[in-house]
């Protein structure tokens, strides 16, 4: 993949990420409200990009595009092994999702959040 095709889906997925955590938000004022006791939390509904680390592995289609699979996962540290294989986890909630992306069409297709264990 190229630097530029890596920096386009950067912009796709924040711009993604800004529609998550606004839908995010909403769900948290509705469980909030809902669930006063619990005190829970805008952060542990919403994603801050920063935080995560990400993977790419680029295919073509028997349509001939290129698609991109991209996982993300908070704590990337704790993957060492991140270079060299695919971080694949059970679980983890919002700490792990994964989408694709056609890059001649540039939309994203397939998001998927773990659940939560």
């Amino acid at each position: 993949m190229s630097e530029d095709e890596i920096i386009l889906i950067e912009i796709l997925l924040r711009k993604m990420i800004i529609q998550y955590n606004i839908d995010a938000e909403k769900k948290f004022v509705m469980m909030d409200s809902k669930f006063p006791k619990y005190g829970l939390k805008l952060k542990d509904f919403t994603i801050e990009l920063d935080d995560y680390g990400r993977q790419f592995m680029a295919v073509i289609s028997d349509e001939g595009k290129k698609i991109v699979y991209v996982g993300c996962f908070c704590d990337p540290k704790k993957f060492g092994y991140r270079t060299k294989e695919l971080v694949q986890v059970m679980d983890g909630g919002k700490c792990y999702f994964e989408f694709k992306i056609d890059l001649e069409t540039r939309q994203i297709f397939e998001f998927s959040e773990n659940g939560v264990g």
